[in-house]
């Protein structure tokens, strides 16, 4: 995965309180904070986690992706949940120890 443990649970922590995180595709990564560049795009790897945790106690539903389905910007039958992501964030951290 290329990830750093710590790295891991913060994303993980982040995603679970309901934040976004940016596709590495579309991060500045000129800037010193790795900050999503402008009309950068959530994650779809993230997302599809995040539909995947059927559990609301493991991924509660996402508040960014809420939104963004009220508003009809996120519709999660466009995600292909055969693509090669974790089935857990309990999967992620294991890989990243």
């Amino acid at each position: 995965m290329g990830l750093r443990h710590g790295r891991v649970i913060e994303i993980v922590e982040a995603l679970r309180a309901g934040s976004t995180f940016a596709c590495h595709k579309t991060v500045d990564y000129d800037d010193e904070d790795g900050a999503p560049a402008p009309g950068g795009s959530f994650c779809a790897g993230a997302m599809i986690m995040l539909e995947k945790a059927q559990d609301p106690e493991q991924a509660p539903h996402n508040h960014a992706l809420r939104i963004a389905e009220r508003l009809q910007l996120y519709d999660h039958k466009k995600l292909d949940l055969t693509a090669p992501v974790f089935e857990s964030f309990e999967a992620m951290i294991r890989e990243a120890e």
